[in-house]
């Protein structure tokens, strides 16, 4: 009995098959849960397009749902805002407050001219009768993002 057991601690030269493919397969979902977090720069136009297609899609319900206006202007090329519109004693819709001031990522801007987008109470975009275009760039991966806003208050992102 003795010699059996030391010709099976002999002959155990090293990790079995198994044993090896798990630790590898182990390290492998531990790196690629890890490697998203690395550089989260490169989530900042993902991210910035979501949030401006959001909150153009939140004025327009708030319009519908309050009935009053709101908007979406751009202030610089770097920051925008999403203001509640009053109606004034001549019957013109002016500035109520500013609901959300946004600031973009240092390395996102936006191209182009400014944009006004205003919401009438049925939702619609009232500042064009055609489309107006958002162009927004990330300079440190040379990557551009355009969201188009129709007329009628359809807000989209094109890659």
């Amino acid at each position: 009995m003795m010699s059996e057991r030391m010709h099976h601690v002999r002959n155990r030269a090293g990790y079995s098959v198994v044993e090896t493919l798990t630790a590898v397969a182990i390290c492998g979902v531990l790196a690629a849960a890890t490697v998203p977090h690395l550089d989260t720069r490169r989530q900042d136009i993902h991210t910035t397009t979501q949030q401006l297609v959001g909150d153009l899609r939140w004025a327009r319900t708030r319009a519908i749902v309050t009935g009053v206006h709101f908007s979406v202007e751009w202030t610089s090329a770097s920051r925008y805002q999403v203001k509640r519109l009053k109606q004034n004693g001549s019957g013109a819709w002016v500035l109520d407050t500013v609901v959300k001031d946004v600031m973009l990522p240092p390395t996102v801007i936006r191209q182009y001219a400014g944009v006004i987008v205003e919401f009438n109470t049925r939702g619609l975009s009232i500042t064009s009768n055609y489309a107006q275009w958002v162009f927004l760039w990330d300079s440190q991966f040379n990557k551009s993002v355009v969201v188009a806003i129709w007329p009628s208050g359809q807000t989209y992102e094109y890659s």
